[in-house]
């Protein structure tokens, strides 16, 4: 009945209902679609019994605000969201309890291993509770800008990528796999700005030249991040910047870098290639990130630890530990 649903007006005596809002100017209500790997036949996607079988359905058929459940299976594909003008601020959610890993949930792996499993192209998009095996030349999920601000704001079709979150999803290697997230970018054009890295799993990243967040080539730099709560174990790199892109404004904070086993051959926490300026590398906060390797594990001791203030680039390390950028010397 309606009237077990209202909810207490602002005035004595008042109450509104749900559907009472719907449609107001300046609000929208996302629609909710369903998405099971274990049906034979896909449906139509708007409930569990009519789910669709398959993720790409799903990504087909979202629009701004809406919300994607899977339910725990195996998915294998390589797929891609819509664009920056069909379909923002989507939230792909696992419905399995607890953290998502490779014994249960919703796992998700690449049909070809050397393209993404997800490949995001809209701004406001959140994964969640979510376990991505990449292949050997892959990653779980590539952030994508290729718009420049002008056409940003302007609205030109294409894609950019802000304000994307990803937590509490497990990045699983197996030792094999590459990347977790990329930062992909075009010369010239805008970086990823404002992503949420929160309370995620990164680990056994270590095929060669393997990294758990990596700025890809080109592209602006990535401002104003948040990478916090995460955990990066044996991964062969933790954050790694490469040639003109990397992370300026953001904050790197209460993330653990450890390893062990045969799977802890360069653990590092930023890794700032030869390449990279101060100016792509420089205003960020590192803070109480555990780190438990020596120099001499971080490629053959050619990096050295900053620690404090680092003036040339003005990135700054808080808590006085074993925490910061690993720099090329």
């Amino acid at each position: 009945m309606k009237a077990n649903k209202y909810y207490p007006g602002v005035k004595q005596g008042a109450k509104w209902y749900p559907e009472d809002i719907v449609g107001l100017d300046g609000m929208t209500a996302g629609d909710y679609f369903f998405v099971d790997a274990a049906k034979s036949t896909g449906g139509a996607g708007k409930s569990w019994e009519d789910a669709f079988s398959d993720l790409d359905d799903a990504f087909l058929a979202v629009g701004n605000g809406d919300t994607i459940y899977m339910a725990p299976g195996t998915y294998t594909g390589n797929y891609s969201t819509p664009d920056e003008t069909e379909a923002q601020n989507v939230s792909v959610i696992g419905v399995s309890p607890g953290m998502p890993g490779i014994r249960g949930g919703v796992n998700l792996s690449p049909t070809t291993s050397s393209s993404p499993i997800i490949t995001n192209n809209a701004s406001g998009w959140r994964y969640s509770n979510l376990c991505f095996r990449p292949g050997a030349t892959s990653s779980g999920i590539t952030l994508v800008a290729d718009q420049n601000t002008t056409a940003y704001i302007a609205g030109t079709a294409g894609s950019i990528s802000q304000g994307v979150t990803i937590d509490n999803c497990m990045f699983w290697g197996g030792g094999t796999g590459k990347y977790g997230i990329i930062a992909a970018g075009l010369t010239d054009y805008n970086g990823i700005h404002f992503a949420n890295i929160i309370n995620n799993h990164f680990q056994y990243l270590n095929a060669a030249g393997a990294t758990a967040i990596w700025a890809a080539a080109a592209g602006n730099p990535n401002i104003g991040w948040t990478i916090a709560g995460n955990m990066f174990e044996s991964n062969r790199a933790g954050i790694d910047t490469y040639a003109n892109m990397g992370w300026v404004g953001s904050r790197i904070i209460g993330n653990t870098f450890s390893h062990y086993g045969v799977y802890a051959t360069t653990e590092v926490l930023c890794d700032v290639t030869s390449t990279a300026t101060p100016e792509v590398t420089g205003g960020n906060h590192f803070y109480n990130n555990g780190l438990g390797i020596t120099i001499a594990e971080a490629a053959a001791g050619n990096y050295v630890l900053l620690n404090g203030y680092d003036y040339a680039g003005g990135n700054y390390c808080s808590d006085g530990m074993d925490t910061g950028i690993y720099k090329a010397s």
